[in-house]
C-alpha cells in the first residue's frame, strides 16, 4: 500500500477528475477526487493525512516548501502537474541544498502523446461534430467584420523566459506584444484580465467552467482568435485552438515546435510563425480573400472532428492514471 496525501495547493490539470467531467482539468480539483481516488484505491494507493503518508504531493515546490521543512528525510515528495509554469523542471528530480530530492511529474518530463488531452467536450454542444462553411455569405456579415479577437490574459510589466536548450519556451511575452500592436491599430478586441490602463477590453475572459459556452458566443462575432499557447511544447495543446473552431474563428496560432501540424494540415490555421511580426500578420489578414477563409476555417474544422472522435475513442484519463501510479510506485520503491 502506497500512503499519499495531497499538501499546499489544490492538484490543477491532474487526470483524477470524476469521469464526466474530464474536460474540467483547467477549472482545477483536488488530487484525491472520489472517482479518480477510487481507482487509484484499486490499484494499492491510499490516501491518508500528512503524518501517516508516505509521499506528499503538491502542484508546485512552494506547496511543499512547508511540509518538507517540517519533515525532511522521513517523507518522500512529488510535485504533480500538468500546467506549463506551475513547474518547469526539465528532469525527473530536483535537488535542493539541505532538503531531499524533490520528484517531478509535469508536462515536460510527462510529454503528452498527442494534441487532444484538453480537448473541450464538457457540454453537448463541446461534444458534436462541426458543420463545415459552405458559403462567402457569413465571411462578409460578420459584426465585427475583420477583426481579431483576444480572450486572454496579461501581466503588464512582466517579461517572461523560458529558456531550454537554447531557446525561449514562452509565448506570452509574444501574444501580449501582438495584441497590443493590433490594438493600437483598431485590428482587435480584448477579453481578459491585467491589462494596461491603456487598453481598453471589451470585458473579462469569463474563465474555464461554465464560460466556455459564453466564450464561443463571443467568439461567432469575429473572423480571426489569437489564441498562442503560453508554452511552446510537443503536444501541448490547451483548450484554445479548438475553442476558436468552434467559435467559427479561424485561429491565429504559433504552430512551430510544438507538433501541432501532427492534427492540421499546412494552409489551416494562420500560423504566426511563418509570418514572423505583427505588420506580415495584418497584411496577410487584410488580403485573405473569403474563398481562402472558407478553405482555411474548413480545413480546420476537419481537424477539429478527427481530433474529437479521437479524444472520444481513446481514455487520456486512464494513460495519465497509469502513468502516475507507475510515478508513485517508482518513489516508494526507491
Amino acid at each position: 500500500m502506497i500512503k499519499v496525501c495531497p499538501v499546499g495547493f489544490a492538484l490543477r490539470y491532474t487526470p483524477l477528475n470524476h469521469p464526466s467531467e474530464i474536460s474540467s482539468l483547467t477549472a482545477g480539483s483536488l488530487f484525491n477526487d472520489l472517482a479518480a481516488g477510487a481507482r487509484l484505491r484499486c490499484q494499492g494507493v491510499e490516501f491518508c493525512d500528512e503524518a501517516e503518508a508516505d509521499i506528499l504531493i503538491s502542484s508546485t515546490f512552494k506547496g511543499l516548501l512547508k511540509s518538507l521543512l517540517k519533515h525532511g528525510d522521513r517523507k518522500r515528495y512529488l510535485i504533480w502537474t500538468l500546467d506549463p509554469r506551475f513547474d518547469t523542471c526539465f528532469e525527473p528530480q530536483r535537488y535542493y541544498p539541505l532538503l531531499p530530492p524533490v520528484h517531478i511529474f509535469n508536462l515536460y518530463s510527462n510529454s503528452f502523446e498527442d494534441n487532444t488531452f484538453f480537448f473541450p467536450t464538457s457540454t453537448v454542444l463541446m461534444s458534436q461534430l462541426l458543420m463545415p462553411l459552405r458559403n462567402f455569405h457569413d465571411f462578409e456579415q460578420r459584426p465585427q467584420g475583420r477583426r481579431m479577437i483576444s480572450l486572454m490574459s496579461c501581466q503588464a510589466g512582466r517579461r517572461w523566459r523560458l529558456p531550454y536548450e537554447g531557446r525561449d519556451l514562452d509565448l506570452c511575452n509574444l501574444r501580449t506584444e501582438i495584441a497590443i500592436a493590433a490594438y493600437h491599430e483598431k485590428r482587435i478586441d480584448i477579453h481578459g484580465h491585467g491589462w494596461p490602463k491603456d487598453i481598453a477590453i471589451k470585458g473579462n475572459s469569463p474563465g474555464h467552467q461554465n464560460g466556455r459556452n459564453l466564450n464561443i458566443d463571443i467568439l461567432r462575432d469575429y473572423h480571426f482568435n489569437l489564441c498562442f499557447e503560453n508554452t511552446n511544447w510537443p503536444y501541448y495543446c490547451s483548450e484554445k485552438i479548438w475553442q476558436a473552431i468552434q467559435g467559427g474563428c479561424l485561429p491565429i496560432y504559433y504552430g512551430e515546435g510544438n507538433r501541432i501540424y501532427d492534427d492540421f494540415p499546412a494552409d489551416s490555421f494562420i500560423d504566426y510563425a511563418k509570418l514572423g511580426s505583427p505588420e506580415a500578420l495584418f497584411w496577410f489578414l487584410d488580403e485573405m480573400l473569403p474563398s481562402e477563409f472558407l478553405v482555411r476555417y474548413n480545413r480546420c474544422v476537419e481537424a477539429y472532428n478527427h481530433a474529437l472522435e479521437h479524444h472520444h475513442s481513446t481514455d487520456p484519463m486512464e494513460r495519465l492514471l497509469k502513468k502516475t501510479l507507475a510515478k508513485l510506485q517508482a518513489i516508494a520503491a526507491g
